[in-house]
């Protein structure tokens, strides 16, 4: 007898904590008999959806979806088939429920988990990246709401780390894209700037930034089309990649590279090994196996001997870019001058 008190009472307690749980987590249980019959649901499910515990118990499974034709035709279908997982929605609710499928004069259990805000995370993501920094906040937002479950619930840790682990990653990824010019795969114009100023401020090594611009871009376009001169862009972004050189694209035909603790005698010699590569890097073309030469200048500013700021330090490396290529390509009137002289 003691045994069978010892028994009830243990069941009693389990019962208890079974429905604190399921009351505080986005889910619902429920139990059928034979004839279809709802005889158990419970779960914070029914609150949201705005069910009667009591008053769905003795209901018929078809009488509680009545007003939900779709969700219901969905359902019965997957019992049909003796499926075990069926997707519904239920006022504005998506829910997955599974299920134990019911054999002949008996019921089934199964378990309805609201999935909502993960199906809306999910949409959101596979929006356009105008809506980076508002997927980024999803992403955080579901991945706190996840670490805040594996508190409440004391799942299974390793799951729900590797889950954490992968909505870090997705968000770093974000991250990296928006930062990242899709083109080139450079920095983009925001991320190298801040790129520089942060060396600014941190003060302790001396870098070199070059200013590099790809010369006659326009008339690349004009002659053989943007994709032609995307190719340019994206060769010259390929042959900047050295030296422990960090490369942006400042906007259109320029690009930044940033050389830590490089002088000006290093970042000169830089400069010069990628004009000689890029001179003599021959594009063909698709149509007549024309090939495309590229040509660049290149202007070069050291910080802290030429300035500290970022805004001295652009303007000094593209005065110097620009003086370069003027006398690369001098002016009708500096040459009549020139002859002149």
């Amino acid at each position: 007898v003691i045994a069978l008190v010892r028994d009830r009472s243990q069941a009693a307690i389990a019962q208890r904590l079974l429905g604190t749980i399921i009351r505080n987590i986005p889910v619902a249980l429920f139990a059928t008999d034979g004839k279809g019959r709802i005889v158990y649901c419970d779960g914070s499910v029914l609150d949201t959806l705005g069910f009667d515990r009591a008053s769905v118990v003795g209901l018929d499974v078809s009488e509680v979806l009545a007003e939900r034709p779709a969700a219901l035709e969905i359902l019965s279908e997957a019992v049909t088939s003796s499926g075990t997982r069926a997707t519904i929605t239920v006022r504005d609710r998506i829910l997955e429920v599974y299920f134990v499928p019911p054999r002949a004069g008996r019921g089934t259990l199964g378990m309805a988990v609201d999935v909502t805000d993960r199906a809306n995370a999910e949409r959101l993501l596979g929006e356009r990246e105008r809506q980076l920094s508002e997927r980024s906040n999803e992403l955080e937002a579901l991945n706190d709401e996840l670490e805040a479950t594996l508190n409440e619930l004391s799942q299974s840790r390793a799951e729900l780390e590797q889950k954490s682990l992968l909505l870090a990653r997705s968000l770093e990824t974000e991250r990296e894209r928006a930062r990242t010019d899709p083109l080139t795969r450079a920095l983009n114009h925001g991320a190298i700037t801040t790129l520089v100023q942060e060396l600014v401020a941190h003060g302790s090594e001396m870098f070199s930034v070059v200013m590099v611009d790809v010369d006659r871009m326009k008339e690349v376009n004009d002659t053989y089309g943007h994709q032609m001169g995307d190719r340019v862009l994206i060769t010259v972004a390929d042959t900047l990649r050295r030296d422990n050189a960090i490369v942006g694209r400042y906007g259109g035909d320029e690009f930044v590279v940033v050389l830590p603790g490089a002088a000006s005698a290093q970042a000169q010699q830089y400069a010069g090994s990628i004009m000689r590569e890029l001179n003599a890097a021959q594009i063909p073309t698709p149509d007549n196996g024309a090939e495309i030469s590229i040509a660049a200048s290149t202007g070069i500013a050291v910080c802290p001997e030429d300035g500290r700021s970022v805004a001295e330090l652009i303007k000094l490396s593209d005065a110097a870019m620009y003086a370069a290529k003027r006398r690369r390509y001098p002016s009708r009137r500096e040459r009549q001058s020139d002859a002149a002289a």
